[in-house]
């Protein structure tokens, strides 16, 4: 819903000075191309384009003339610059979540949701994106929203919440059953 990907059944949701609670799906769709980028648990590449093509593709949908010179540079920062023409196939699960993360930075955002980053990755590489993010949101400016059972990613975060059974606690220890937003 901090997305607008979902509406409320009660209450107002205002993002970037959007009340995503009165607009349509068209509406939002909008907000989130203009002022969002998303980092999912499972990369969601698309198999039939290049990493420099997966990266470019939202900055290209938004009429952006120099995606492809902007992506570039993206995957120089993530460290992928030589594996611009390699397929989500060729490349390793690490690698494809740089890439994620390059593709949800390119439109210069906002609000960066990231959905469990490291979740499936193993623990140093998971570490490595972990830095990664928390450095590319830090030079881009941009607010990070980081959603995960990792109680210590969480600590990485200026502020936490924690949702139990649908509901935002105050900040405390991780519990199992509870996700931390940070």
């Amino acid at each position: 819903m901090l997305a607008g990907l979902d509406t409320p059944s009660a209450g107002e949701i205002e993002m970037a000075g959007h009340p995503l609670h009165n607009m349509s799906e068209d509406e939002r769709a909008g907000v989130r191309a203009r002022d969002v980028g998303f980092v999912f648990q499972s990369f969601l590449l698309l198999p039939s384009l290049t990493a420099l093509e997966n990266v470019t593709l939202p900055a290209e949908l938004s009429g952006d003339r120099k995606a492809r010179e902007r992506g570039l540079a993206l995957l120089e920062q993530v460290g992928l610059s030589a594996r611009a023409d390699f397929f989500p196939s060729q490349l390793s699960g690490g690698e494809q979540q740089r890439v994620a993360i390059a593709r949800a930075f390119i439109t210069k955002p906002a609000i960066l949701f990231a959905d469990e980053p490291s979740a499936n990755l193993d623990a140093v590489t998971g570490k490595m994106i972990e830095d990664l993010l928390f450095e590319l949101n830090d030079s881009q400016g941009t607010t990070l929203v980081l959603v995960t059972h990792n109680s210590e990613l969480a600590k990485r975060c200026q502020r936490q919440f924690q949702m139990r059974s649908g509901r935002f606690v105050a900040s405390e220890p991780a519990a199992e059953d509870t996700a931390n937003v940070g």
